[in-house]
């Protein structure tokens, strides 16, 4: 870079400072620096980061120097197997664990009396000693793999931002750039697993949204899609239908400021089925993005990696709205009209040709519906349970209403069951909640052949 291009840089961050208070530079260096200060939580989260300290490492928190534990490791392989380490110098680690770390070393101290205590051996001993100073200690540094991470974004995303807001000769360069409010809500979400030790990051974050007042609500706002009409003739198409259903039970619309939000997240072990949306309304699958979520768990941190297309299309909002598709998942209590249409059209067919209803071509538009809501919101038993047979299938939802209309509406025999009763206390993601209930509806062998009849581009996971 020349002086007059590195001059032009220099002046354009300048002018970008007055405009934005709090840059993303600043922010991202500010949440690497809280994050190193909290590395017993880190490790809970990032388990490897245990394995990042070293015997040099030790060799110089214990005796200042690279080669005390490779000596003592060389002595007993090599010269005298029965070699123990002296009390004296466990006296010394025990005395400079303390002095670091504080209360903080209370597991280092437990080790050193498994070690004393012949409970553990010396190469034991060295091992779970460096996992205890890496999950307590700061001094292992928060990669940018590891914050991409608790963005829930892709291993390179910090890495990318960072060439994007640095690199001038990046054809993406623009030192202007900031997070949606989106992508820091991700960042929020995973963070607030440990809402107490993590607070002083929480609390950066607010901040760069209160001194950033006009970030975009979401990435990508430019963007659309090919095929904004999909959803307008839903009883002409199987495959509209499917689609529709599986939005029914899994999808979601929203339309925060105008963005008219279509979107679907689904387990990356379903990348496949989200492709074949996206090439249906026209989103490049380039856009597909992978997502990280962290939750706890019975008290244990589980990831939850997906991916999700997700646009933003007034019209195809309208559509699915005006079709009845409700914003909020816990307002979708009852099979949609188009979808009673569908089988009370199916039904007169079935009359004039002397068919069932089912096999009509408004009867596989209805069953196509339902099989999309199966594969959004079932479960597929006949391979975790061969005794349920080859088409044991189940739906499942909060609302009892509709469960009892899909079970009328297609001839379901079997009953409605209650898997969580309203009002019980449950534990979701180890929070307390209280139930507003939930149900299953088994489908039966020979409604659950009909829905695959309809529809045969559906979700081969949930396949006999």
């Amino acid at each position: 870079m020349t002086k007059m291009d590195q001059e032009s840089v220099d002046k354009t961050r300048q002018a970008h400072s007055k405009l934005q208070s709090y840059s993303t530079i600043k922010f991202i260096q500010d949440l690497f620096n809280e994050l190193e200060s909290q590395p017993e939580a880190l490790a809970k989260i990032f388990p490897e980061r245990v394995y990042h300290f070293s015997d040099v490492d030790l060799s110089q928190f214990w005796k200042g120097n690279d080669k005390f534990i490779e000596g003592k490791k060389y002595y007993k392989q090599n010269q005298n197997p029965m070699y123990e380490i002296k009390e004296n110098d466990l006296n010394i680690l025990k005395e400079k664990s303390i002095n670091t770390f504080g209360a903080k070393s209370i597991g280092l101290i437990e080790i050193t009396r498994q070690y004393k205590s012949d409970e553990i051996t010396m190469f034991e001993f060295i091992d779970k000693f460096k996992n205890e100073l890496g999950r307590i200690s700061g001094e292992v540094k928060v990669s940018k793999t590891e914050l991409s991470f608790l963005f829930g974004m892709a291993h390179n995303y910090i890495s990318t931002i960072s060439k994007r807001l640095e690199d001038r000769d990046n054809p993406n360069f623009n030192p202007s750039f900031a997070f949606s409010k989106e992508v820091l809500g991700g960042l929020v979400d995973n963070l607030s697993v440990f809402k107490f030790s993590f607070r002083k990051v929480l609390d950066i974050i607010e901040r760069f949204i209160s001194l950033n007042p006009d970030l975009k609500e979401y990435s990508g706002q430019q963007y659309t899609i090919t095929n904004p009409n999909f959803f307008s003739d839903i009883l002409q198409s199987p495959t509209v239908a499917y689609w529709f259903g599986f939005l029914c039970a899994d999808g979601y619309v929203s339309n925060v400021r105008n963005n008219y939000e279509i979107g679907v997240d689904l387990s990356i072990k379903d990348e496949d089925h989200l492709k074949k949306f996206g090439e249906l309304v026209g989103f490049d699958e380039s856009r597909i993005l992978y997502r990280v979520r962290i939750q706890c768990y019975n008290s244990e941190i589980k990831v939850y990696k997906t991916n999700e297309v997700k646009f933003s299309c007034k019209s195809m909002y309208n559509a699915l709205t005006e079709l009845g598709l409700s914003e909020l998942k816990s307002d979708r209590i009852s099979v949609l009209p188009i979808i009673k249409e569908a089988i009370r059209l199916a039904k007169k067919e079935a009359e004039n040709i002397d068919v069932p209803w089912s096999e009509t071509s408004y009867g596989k538009v209805a069953h196509a519906w339902l099989l999309g809501f199966f594969d959004g919101d079932g479960r597929y038993n006949g391979r975790t349970n061969p005794r349920a047979g080859k088409y044991s299938a189940q739906i499942y939802s909060v609302s009892r209403d509709i469960l009892e209309e899909i079970k009328n509406l297609f001839g379901i025999r079997n009953e409605v069951r209650v898997k969580v009763n309203p009002g019980d206390k449950m534990f979701v993601f180890d929070k307390l909640v209280i139930s507003k209930g939930f149900y299953r509806l088994t489908l039966g062998p020979d409604v659950f052949k009909r829905l695959l009849q309809s529809y045969t581009n559906s979700l081969d996971r949930k396949r006999p």
